[in-house]
């Protein structure tokens, strides 16, 4: 049945709905090119469990075709890596002695691709019949780099697998091996269902499974289930409080009886919720669940999710799942667990670590691929270092719909996250090493093996000469699982260049005792008065060592800095602690902020008969005044350049200070700073004239006290082009 339609049910104007459009009343029209074309049904599978294949397996696909006839019919199959470049093309007629068949309307091709590199591939086939499309099919794989072995669930990783359809558990046997998962939540209540009615069998074979797996599996009561809410007149949990208790109780009662001996702690509401830390209601619905639970159970483990955006405080509930946002940068999520080792909960007892953190992803739409798994990775290994008891991650698999029927889809985080957990799974955090200017480096012990994950805090990648004292087998490893030696045919090396940039990168094989003992290095106090008289710090370090070890150190600070005594004798046996006072004096007119002292080592004879070891250690004091703060702003008006300055007394006395300026080839201009209050503020401005169009140049804002040594420096650099 061919029609004609009005052009507004397809037209889209910027208007919306006042857009006018004109109405066709009278007219003729004819078709032409009609083509009536049976479209087989077609679906991609492969032999590898979730589409993921080993590194040396080969990558069968096959394509199910349901058509009386398909001689007539051509495939042609596309494959694209994760930046969307083009890898493979063939096409393939759909033959009789191509295929097989597998009843009396269907038929399969089964073709092998090439040896795919590893990494996320898109493969999409599309059919065509006489030159005609006919439609398209697509399907995720992934290729390891390593053989797919399983790996040791980690207890502390956890795989959030509630948006997971119940056709499809069946595939967390196959995912969680592989991830190393040592827990997963599944969704028991949901808006669309209860687990228990849809197939009591099924979910006791797939607990059971996750049983011999090592696998803790968490029960969500995500919303009331239909039966509930229909009994309770709506699928919220506020009308839960509203309703009578029997008429939810006895499903509870029995939802718990059936699965309390399988199931580790219970979780009230999905991850994605935001409303138990801000809504009372749900708190109270949290406590009426908690209350039955504990008729029900013995000492049993209610978590709510909780958002991190609120102070889980005194009267939170006792077990929280922190949901932390993709705002919340990397660096930050230490500060969101408090109470785990090394946090500062214990220093108030209202303040409550969560039980659990839930890490939200960064969408790839928005940020980009690399940006999306750099801070996957970054964030999975802070919330290690930071001590977090349990990581809850998404599931990197989703499931598609077609033809009725799930078609899983694996993403590419889950190459990630299994390289994570193979390398940092059941593994101790020990400590930050300092190695270089803008490097993170965190170091990880499993056993007899030392790790370190290390990446730049620099935008940019930048070669650095990493002197790390290498094993036998040194290797880096990158979020793909991509193995590296650091000293191909030179095993008598010490050091290697690795390229560092955002992007993590692990390192195998190193000497932890030399990674410990670097990490052991520190001053007393790294921050240090903007002052003109000699200031003292104390310098430690300690033996890490299952040996004595002795040498010497040297300490380089910055040009014209005096640090004294610059060179040491040292002597220590096994974890005996080394400390000195140094005396440190630097320029009048150094600039406040970060300054680098480099701690200079060289070992003797370490390890015994390997010869003497050198390396340095960078060691950062922070130059400044705690009491008196300076910002400066520096613009060209016409051919001038103003400078304003902005003090700002943070102190608990008033202050008396001379502010100056200091252009290159100008005159030094000075304004008087008197009786500045406490928790005042005062705003001084200069003028250069002349100075438009002469280039790029530095000029240094400072204050100096009138009655004292003390002065606080600032460079700030200024294109003084009129144009600008």
């Amino acid at each position: 049945e061919l029609g004609l339609i009005q052009p507004q049910l397809q037209q889209v104007s910027t208007l919306g709905e006042r857009a006018i459009h004109a109405q066709d009343i009278r007219g003729t029209a004819w078709f032409d090119d009609v083509v009536v074309a049976q479209v087989p049904k077609i679906r991609l599978s492969t032999d590898a469990a979730c589409n993921v294949f080993p590194a040396g397996a080969p990558m069968l696909v096959h394509i199910d075709i349901n058509d009386r006839a398909t001689d007539d019919l051509m495939a042609q199959w596309t494959v694209r890596d994760a930046e969307g470049t083009l890898i493979f093309q063939n096409s393939q007629r759909i033959t009789a002695h191509a295929t097989r068949p597998l009843s009396a309307a269907n038929r399969r091709l089964t073709t092998r691709l090439p040896d795919l590199p590893a990494g996320w591939y898109d493969l999409t086939v599309a059919m065509s019949c006489g030159g005609d499309a006919l439609g398209e099919r697509s399907i995720a794989l992934i290729r390891l780099a390593d053989g797919g072995a399983p790996i040791d669930p980690d207890p502390r990783l956890g795989l959030i697998a509630t948006d997971l359809p119940f056709e499809a558990w069946d595939e967390l046997r196959d995912l969680l091996p592989l991830l190393g998962a040592g827990r997963v939540k599944l969704p028991v209540w949901t808006v669309q269902n209860d687990v228990l009615s849809a197939g009591d069998a099924k979910v006791d074979d797939l607990l059971e499974s996750l049983r011999v797996l090592g696998v803790e599996p968490a029960a969500c009561l995500v919303a009331p289930p239909p039966v509930v809410a229909q009994s309770i007149g709506g699928n919220s949990w506020s009308h839960l409080l509203k309703s009578d208790r029997q008429r939810w109780q006895p499903h509870l009662a029995y939802v718990v009886s059936r699965l309390a001996n399988r199931v580790g702690p219970w979780q009230l509401g999905s991850d994605d919720a935001d409303d138990f830390a801000s809504s009372a209601e749900l708190r109270d619905v949290y406590d009426r669940i908690r209350t039955e639970l504990r008729e029900l159970l013995e000492a049993p483990e209610l978590v709510v999710p909780w958002s991190a955006w609120y102070e889980p405080g005194a009267n939170a509930p006792e077990s929280i799942a922190m949901k932390v946002p993709v705002t919340v940068l990397p660096e930050q999520l230490p500060l969101y667990l408090r109470g785990a080792p090394g946090g500062s909960a214990g220093e108030d007892p209202a303040l409550r670590a969560p039980n659990s953190i839930s890490l939200e992803l960064l969408p790839m739409d928005r940020y980009g691929r690399l940006n999306c798994l750099r801070d996957l990775a970054q964030r999975f290994t802070l919330a290690l270092a930071a001590g977090a008891r349990r990581i809850d991650v998404p599931l990197p698999y989703t499931v598609d719909r077609v033809d009725g029927k799930a078609a899983g889809r694996p993403a590419e985080t889950l190459l990630v996250l299994r390289t994570l957990s193979m390398l940092l799974g059941n593994a101790r955090f020990q400590a930050k090493v300092p190695i270089a200017e803008n490097v993170e480096a965190f170091l990880f012990d499993r056993g007899e093996h030392n790790i370190l994950v290390l990446w730049s805090r620099a935008s940019d990648p930048t070669v650095r000469n990493l002197a790390l004292h290498l094993g036998d087998r040194p290797v880096a490893v990158d979020l793909w699982g991509n193995v590296t030696p650091l000293l191909p045919g030179d095993p008598g090396r010490r050091s290697a260049r690795v390229q560092l940039g955002p992007m993590p990168v692990v390192l195998l094989g190193i000497d932890g005792q030399q990674a410990r003992l670097r990490a052991s290095v520190a001053w007393d106090n790294h921050r240090i008065e903007s002052s003109f008289r000699p200031q003292v710090r104390t310098l430690r370090f300690t033996n890490p060592c299952r040996t004595p070890i002795s040498g010497q150190l040297r300490l380089r600070g910055p040009a014209g800095w005096i640090l004294s005594p610059s060179v040491q004798q040292f002597s220590l046996n096994p974890g005996e602690e080394w400390s000195r006072e140094i005396s440190i004096e630097f320029p009048y007119n150094t600039p406040s902020g970060s300054k680098e002292v480099l701690v200079e080592f060289l070992l003797q004879d370490n390890p015994p008969g390997g010869g003497n070891v050198e390396f340095s250690v960078p060691l950062p004091l922070v130059l400044g005044l705690e009491d008196v703060g300076l910002q400066t702003i520096a613009f060209i008006n016409g051919d001038d350049l103003l400078v304003q300055q902005i003090i700002t007394n943070y102190g608990k006395k008033q202050i008396d200070c001379s502010a100056f300026v200091i252009c290159p080839g100008t005159a030094r201009q000075e304004r008087m700073v008197t009786n500045l209050a406490p928790g005042r503020m005062t705003v001084r401005r200069y003028r250069f004239p002349g100075l438009a169009g002469t280039g790029t140049m530095t000029i240094r804002s400072g204050v100096r006290e009138l009655q004292g040594v003390r002065m606080l420096n600032e460079e700030v650099q200024v294109v003084a082009s009129a144009a600008n």
